[in-house]
C-alpha cells in the first residue's frame, strides 16, 4: 500500500478485501472506516452489519480470505479499478443465545474503485459477484 500508482492501488484493494473477515471476527472497524470513502455503499453496509453483530452479541469465526488473483484495469481520472478474485472459507456465527449457523465458503470477483495515493488510499466503491464453478 506504500507504493504509488496502480501497484499501490492494487495493494490497497487486496488489503481491504482481506480486512473483510477481520472486521466481522473482531468487531474492530477503525481501519475499515478509515479506508472507506464517504460514498461507498458497500463499505457502509458492512460497517453497519458489523456494528449490529457486535451489539447483538454475535461471534463470527472463519470466512478467511485467500486472494486467487488481482489486476488493475486502466485508471480513470478519478480512481483505479481493481478486480480481485477472492476465495473465502466457511463462516460460523454464534448468536447471543448460543445457536450457530454456518455459511459455505465461496469464490467472488470484487471490482473495487480505489482513489488517492500512497499511503492514503480510499475505497470509493465495491461490487461483487459470485464465481460459478
Amino acid at each position: 500500500m506504500d507504493a504509488s500508482g496502480a501497484e499501490g492501488a492494487e495493494a490497497a484493494a487486496v488489503y481491504f478485501v482481506k480486512l473483510y473477515p477481520w472486521v466481522y471476527q473482531s468487531g474492530d472497524l477503525d481501519t475499515w472506516n478509515a479506508m472507506s470513502g464517504s460514498n461507498c455503499s458497500f463499505c457502509a453496509t458492512v460497517a453497519a452489519s458489523v456494528a449490529d453483530s457486535v451489539k447483538s452479541g454475535e461471534v463470527n469465526r472463519g470466512g478467511n480470505i485467500t486472494i486467487v488473483s488481482s489486476r488493475v484495469a486502466e485508471p480513470s481520472s478519478d480512481y483505479y479499478t481493481v478486480e480481485v478474485h477472492a476465495r473465502a472459507t466457511p463462516t460460523t456465527t454464534r448468536d447471543s443465545a448460543g445457536s450457530t449457523t454456518t455459511s459455505e465458503g465461496q469464490d467472488s470477483i470484487l471490482t473495487i474503485a480505489v482513489s488517492g495515493k500512497a499511503p492514503n488510499w480510499t475505497i470509493e466503491g465495491v461490487s461483487a459477484r459470485d464465481v460459478e464453478e
